[in-house]
């Protein structure tokens, strides 16, 4: 039915002056009223006729929602400044947007789209067959359309997603560049000269937080008073979306209290200020003595801060269930593989310090049993000698394998004891 709604003003009853409609196509539906801006009956009659066509037809499976149907007609521009104001609510920072919109807008010239129903899977690995980017690039170019795709169909703007279908390239083997890790030298190295940014770039080595999580990071997220000191990443700013307490050294949580202001408000931010752009970040890297790119061709830049944090763990003897929780990953692959730099492991000392052990086990092996008609049943497990200021210490063969890489890696000395104290916090 159409009819023109009335009010009582100051006890006078009052009539609209354009119809509206009421509509219900089942008894169990709910009622639809739905305003028709026109002052002419004949006129409002045939838009409830074009309505109630339009929801027959919708119900019948006829035609798309009056939802879809009015997003195809807009621009994707349009549905791109939507769904890049979701990231920014979800705490997206600034950098990362800009490249979304920058990634999305070349993806959607060079495949010809202009609205929603132009995006097919098709269409898009037509384009990934022939343009000349990396495997990486290609995939994040997917991961870009996916997630504007996933806001849409949430939003009700498609019926189908069609990207759902695309798998992601290959990349092994195929990388244009490979991101190093800062040996324990030039960590420290860069800590040391890089003033109101050291504390950043330490808190990034020895949690593995991620940049846009630092950036995140407020006053209430702080624990450094407790026995087991630690930092909360929130949920809403962690990569996989889930909560994680970061456990910290003593000292590191101590350096963190003298930032804080004894005024600071809980939502204020703790490194947001001191967080660098890249190319302070080079210089600082320049200050430090430390190439952007080693001799190896890898690749020095803020996120090698968190390989840096996966290789120290490694060279601090942690095992690789402890490192992969430390490291906040569901694969240990992804650990052992990508986020451990081999070339600053101790390969060859381990190797070489190996071979004189079993010469020195031979040798004493076999002057011992020289001097006995029957050998013993099983042999004990043999000591290794330590070295020490005052001499040599034996440990029983139990603790072989921890005094075996304590003599492997003299230089490592602090990070065994940094892991002593990380391994506490756990």
């Amino acid at each position: 039915m159409i009819y023109k709604r009335k009010r009582r003003i100051n006890g006078v009853v009052k009539e609209a002056k354009t119809y509206t409609a009421r509509i219900r196509l089942h008894k169990d539906d709910p009622m639809h009223e739905v305003p028709l801006n026109t002052s002419d009956k004949q006129i409002a009659q045939q838009r409830l006729a074009e309505m109630v066509r339009e929801m027959e037809m919708e119900k019948a499976g006829m035609l798309p929602p009056k939802s879809i149907r009015e997003a195809s007609k807009k621009p994707l521009k349009e549905h791109l400044n939507y769904h890049l104001d979701l990231q920014e609510s979800r705490n997206v920072c600034a950098g990362h947007i800009f490249q979304i919109r920058s990634q999305m807008l070349r993806l959607f010239e060079a495949c010809g789209w202009k609205t929603l129903k132009d995006i097919t899977a098709s269409g898009f690995e037509s384009w990934r067959a022939k343009t000349h980017l990396s495997a990486k690039t290609k995939n994040n170019y997917l991961h870009c359309l996916s997630c504007f795709m996933k806001d849409m169909e949430q939003d009700g703007r498609i019926m189908v997603n069609e990207v759902r279908r695309i798998r992601p390239v290959k990349t092994a083997g195929k990388e244009t560049f490979e991101r190093g890790a800062l040996s324990p030298m030039q960590f420290d190295k860069l800590v040391s000269v890089s003033g109101e940014r050291a504390i950043v770039y330490l808190t990034a080595g020895l949690t593995g937080l991620r940049k846009n999580e630092l950036r995140l990071v407020e006053v209430r997220d702080l624990n450094l008073d407790a026995i087991e000191p630690y930092i909360r990443a929130r949920a809403s700013t962690t990569k996989n979306s889930k909560e994680a307490f970061i456990p910290l050294t003593r000292k590191l949580a101590g350096r963190i209290k003298e930032i804080v202001p004894a005024n600071a408000r809980p939502q204020d931010r703790v490194f947001e200020s001191r967080i660098s752009d890249m190319p302070t970040y080079y210089k600082d890297l320049e200050a430090a003595g430390i190439p952007s790119i080693t001799r190896e061709g890898k690749r020095i830049d803020f996120h090698s801060l968190r390989k840096t944090f996966g290789t120290l763990l490694a060279l601090a003897g942690v095992p690789p269930q402890i490192a992969q929780r430390l490291m906040r990953h569901s694969d240990p692959k992804l650990t052992c593989n990508i986020y451990t730099d081999a070339g600053l492991l101790p390969i060859n000392e381990t190797i070489h310090k190996l071979g004189s052990l079993m010469e020195e086990w031979t040798h004493k092996w076999t002057q011992m049993d020289t001097q006995k008609l029957v050998p013993d049943g099983h042999s004990l497990s043999a000591s290794v000698h330590a070295g020490s200021a005052d001499g040599s210490k034996q440990v029983p063969g139990s603790e072989a394998v921890e005094a075996a890489f304590v003599l492997m890696s003299p230089s490592l000395s602090n990070v065994v004891g940094w892991c002593a104290v990380q391994g506490s916090n756990l």
